[in-house]
């Protein structure tokens, strides 16, 4: 009863092949946005994450009701005017896919009637404080403007490390309209304050980027090839003469 603290999180994705590679994985996948149906109404236009919006669905009721639950408590005990034990401090955070939780996490409790009602009587301290740590984009620009100029009771910070890909994803670009939310464009914004380290940055990490970066082109390139080599021999006009020509090449060498 009656915490100094009332602390939220959101672990990162997993090592586990059944829940890393396959669940979480699936949750990442699912990158094209919806509208946040339940968003506050400072934000109420903002499109988010698909993925990211179904699995915090999944703990909103749970993760906030104890939250304002614990916030209840301690402000039973530090009644009106009481100075000696102030309200608990409501700190959200997460890593990596924990992160997008938490910060969608944040963005409610920071809007929330109990939570603000127990904060109301610390002066100059936000009623939430959010720290993610390499979090993946979440949001459109309506999520970012809501966050930050719309939430004066939240202070939200993210924490990236130079090197770190998880922390630039997703992008914007186009989504196919099915899966998201009937549009074609997809807009990411990152939201917060931005805290950015060096450290270990020039090490295992930035050649983990670098060499994802070559085997993704290589990849992109082959398939490129192939449907070169496919369109050339079995869709064009005078696609046999192509042919013959490529088998006269074979048949010489």
């Amino acid at each position: 009863r009656n915490p100094d603290w009332i602390v939220v999180c959101f672990r990162g994705t997993t090592p586990s092949p059944m829940r890393g590679l396959l669940r979480e994985g699936q949750v990442n996948s699912m990158a094209g946005q919806e509208r946040w149906a339940e968003a506050p109404e400072a934000m109420r236009d903002a499109r988010v994450h698909r993925g990211y919006a179904a699995a915090y669905r999944s703990l909103l009721a749970e993760v906030e009701g104890a939250a304002a639950d614990w916030a209840r408590a301690g402000a039973e005990e530090a009644p009106f005017g009481s100075r000696a034990k102030p309200p608990p401090r409501v700190v959200v955070v997460g890593h990596s896919l924990g992160g997008a939780l938490a910060a969608l996490c944040a963005a409610r409790l920071a809007h929330d009637e109990d939570i603000l009602e127990t904060s109301s009587r610390r002066e100059l301290v936000p009623a939430v404080s959010c720290v993610t740590f390499g979090q993946p984009r979440v949001g459109d620009d309506a999520f970012r403007e809501g966050v930050d100029a719309r939430s004066p009771a939240l202070r939200y910070t993210r924490v990236v490390r130079g090197g770190d890909v998880f922390a630039r994803v997703p992008t914007s670009g186009i989504w196919l309209p099915s899966a998201n939310g009937g549009q074609i464009p997809v807009t990411y914004a990152h939201a917060g304050e931005l805290v950015w380290t060096q450290e270990g940055a020039l090490g295992r990490q930035s050649f983990a980027a670098f060499m994802i970066t070559i085997a993704v082109g290589f990849v992109l390139l082959h398939l490129m090839v192939v449907v070169g080599n496919f369109v050339a021999t079995r869709l064009l006009p005078g696609r046999h003469l192509y042919r013959r020509a490529v088998e006269e090449e074979v048949g010489e060498e």
